[in-house]
């Protein structure tokens, strides 16, 4: 089918799901598995001014001229003007909805000629209809379930809405910050490997909140899809969908929607009839804008949630007042005369450590050198050194496998910029190598150093 024109359908499934959306694009489509389509010399449709088309929909094996009008991307009933590849948006008249029709079709009444159309299965599997949605949700819908995940911090509200929850979370995170929610990864304790949790945060940049479907494999960084890493980039869907959000006085409130079933190998379904354990988080986003590690609040002791119970319970309490006091860093360590020296992983420190030393995100580990953290090395050219690295062995497991190297970029974490290594922004001196599955393997013997912090000939043993 390549080369045709292909309808994009979605309809609401929510409520009356009243709304039909389509794209003509000059593409596949997503949904090409489930809709046939057929199409005569539409990529171009100059509309013909002796020419009677329409949009229709209808029922039948084929595309009549007693179907339905639709209006079409401006809301006429006329005749249809000219296309040129360009993405229009339909919607279904009255009360007609998408399981009322079996086919939409581009269509010549007045010769009964058909220009193209799309058959819509019975079943089709299509997103709701956010616009529609988030008028809903603002409108009518009283979030009258509301649980606190941390007191004066962080709460949780929800409503069910046919096979979608609607939640709303509201808490205290900075621009640099998100807030998390989700399934626990156990039935009975709060456990974040195997959990399927929803991350938002304030995107500075865009000026906008964002909502990313996240599973969590083990307690690291998303690295080679292997950690803390968004649905999508472990072969998953994104099955999160923002709908409003709001920021005020240090307050993120964010609602979304996601389907109460299981969609793909990273979901866990919320089932309605009986308490479900869950986890919640606040921390701070990494360089990707992905997590990085929680150091304030995370759920430790189980906590459960009956979404389905009834009656409808609100038990939050009022936020308590916002602190703007920062703590103030250990002041770094240095190593001067050394030429020898032992790199261990080892915790960050706490408020006072890596982050507040750095001004960068951690996971929670951090380097250790010669018994101190993250000191800094002072190395004279033309002597050699040393390094003997204890940071794991296996590649296969990216939690606990972490090779040293030599680089100018502050941030490192080369394992989840594979892409980036040895751009000039990303130099790699000494310490790693790429394997044919762009793995980070480790190298030791004598590695010739000369940059812009005077190292030169500074030999590697790494050792695992």
């Amino acid at each position: 089918m390549a080369g045709t024109e292909v309808f994009h359908v979605r309809k609401p499934d929510y409520a009356k799901r009243s709304s039909l959306y389509v794209n003509l694009v000059h593409a596949l489509s997503d949904v090409e598995d489930q809709m046939s389509s057929h199409w005569n010399d539409v990529e171009v449709w100059r509309g013909d001014v002796d020419s009677d088309a329409f949009f229709l929909v209808g029922t039948g094996s084929t595309p009549h001229p007693e179907g339905t009008k639709v209006p079409d991307e401006n809301g006429s009933l006329e005749k249809l003007h000219g296309y040129q590849g360009q993405d229009i948006e339909l919607k279904l008249p009255g009360d007609l909805t998408v399981f009322d029709i079996e086919w939409l079709a581009m269509y010549c009444i007045a010769f009964k000629q058909n220009f193209g159309d799309v058959r819509i299965p019975k079943y089709l599997n299509v997103p709701a209809d956010l616009t529609a949605l988030k008028a809903e949700v603002t409108k009518e819908i009283k979030f009258d379930n509301c649980e606190e995940l941390f007191p004066g911090i962080l709460h949780v509200s929800w409503k069910i809405l046919g096979q979608d929850l609607i939640l709303q979370l509201t808490g205290r995170a900075d621009d640099n910050e998100y807030i998390s929610f989700g399934r626990s990864g156990s039935d009975n304790r709060a456990v974040m490997i195997g959990a399927d949790v929803a991350v938002a945060y304030y995107d500075a940049d865009s000026k906008q909140a964002r909502v990313v479907d996240y599973y969590l494999s083990s307690k690291s960084q998303c690295s080679q899809g292997s950690g803390a890493c968004p649905d999508t980039k472990m072969r998953g869907e994104e099955n999160t969908a923002l709908v409003n959000w709001e920021k005020s006085d240090g307050i993120f409130k964010v609602t979304y929607k996601r389907p109460l079933g299981s969609s793909d190998g990273q979901d866990l379904s919320i089932p309605v009839s009986i308490p479900v354990s869950v986890i919640a988080a606040i921390g701070p986003l990494n360089s990707q804008k992905e997590v990085a590690f929680h150091t304030h609040y995370y759920t430790k002791d189980a906590k459960k949630i009956h979404f389905g119970r009834s009656p409808p319970q609100d038990r939050c309490n009022p936020f308590v007042s916002a602190t703007t006091m920062k703590p103030k860093s250990w002041p770094p360590m240095q190593i001067l005369d050394a030429t020898t020296f032992r790199a261990q992983i080892g915790p960050t420190g706490g408020d006072k450590g890596y982050t507040a030393i750095t001004g960068s995100q951690s996971w929670g580990i951090a380097w250790w050198i010669n018994g101190q953290l993250i000191p800094e090395l002072t190395v004279r050219r033309g002597v050699n050194y040393t390094f003997i690295v204890e940071g794991g062995n296996n590649p296969s497991n990216p939690a606990s496998y972490h090779p040293l190297y030599i680089t100018n970029n502050p941030e490192g974490g080369g394992g989840q910029f594979l892409d980036q290594l040895g751009l000039p922004n990303h130099t790699v001196y000494a310490g790693i190598d790429t394997d044919s599955n762009q793995r980070m393997i480790p190298t030791g013997g004598r590695i010739l150093l000369c940059h812009e912090f005077s190292l030169c000939k500074v030999p590697t043993e790494l050792s695992e």
